[in-house]
């Protein structure tokens, strides 16, 4: 079963609120401390605040074990194992530093990358004991941006979050020989899976991101030595 991931989804809405800022506010407290935003400048930058050593890797594939993707809208969890992903040196395309707030924003722009993996699913119907099978999945993004916050009163990794945004249209195959399953359960679940798969894929980079995040800061700006 091939998808074709279409983000054409417009959503108008209407809300009431009190009087409180809903808008952008950063202020002249929000500084760029790499104006060039060159990966040597923000490396200086962490190597000076944080407790780290110094990273620079020219990676182009990056494995990972297993990445656990809860999927809430479909009743599923993922289990993405041996994961390799191409096209890991990304681009620094935001730093800004706002010590008012105690934050640090970095964003990372991924172009071109592929990722590989096989799959284990979990179904979790209502009522229903778990349901396992298994598939395996190619994907290419043209463009990927990864932006991680952290605190500027440690700049801990752990503690960082890391949010995912897929500007361009991926193209992902998914394989499996229960993708096309007559049981009524399963491929009612399937069918929902299928028609909600853009969902899906969000769902599923909140869990792929943050070892891809991780990975990036450790081996280009600074090695926590932590495992992502």
């Amino acid at each position: 079963m091939k998808y074709q991931i279409l983000f054409h989804t417009l959503l108008f809405l209407s809300f009431s609120a009190a009087d409180e800022t809903c808008e952008s506010q950063d202020s002249a407290a929000t500084v760029q401390p790499c104006p060039d935003l060159t990966e040597s400048c923000v490396q200086e930058y962490f190597q000076h605040r944080v407790q780290c050593t110094p990273a620079i890797q020219e990676s182009g594939a990056v494995k990972f074990d297993t990445i656990t993707m809860k999927i809430p809208s479909t009743k599923m969890i993922i289990d993405q194992l041996n994961t390799t992903i191409d096209e890991v040196d990304g681009k620094i395309v935001a730093f800004t530093v706002n010590e008012e707030k105690k934050l640090a924003v970095l964003a990372v722009e991924f172009t071109n990358m592929t990722m590989t993996s096989n799959l284990l699913f979990n179904f979790y119907g209502t009522g229903k004991e778990p349901i396992t099978f298994t598939g395996a999945l190619d994907e290419f993004f043209p463009s990927i941006v990864m932006t991680s916050f952290l605190s500027t009163e440690t700049y801990d990794l752990h503690t960082a979050r890391h949010f995912a945004y897929l500007p361009a249209v991926p193209t992902v195959g998914l394989t499996g020989g229960c993708l096309d399953t007559d049981d009524a359960v399963l491929s009612e679940a399937l069918a929902d899976f299928n028609e909600n798969f853009n969902t899906v894929l969000l769902e599923g980079w909140r869990s792929v991101g943050v070892p891809l995040a991780n990975y990036y800061i450790q081996n280009h700006i600074c090695d926590y030595g932590i495992k992502y």
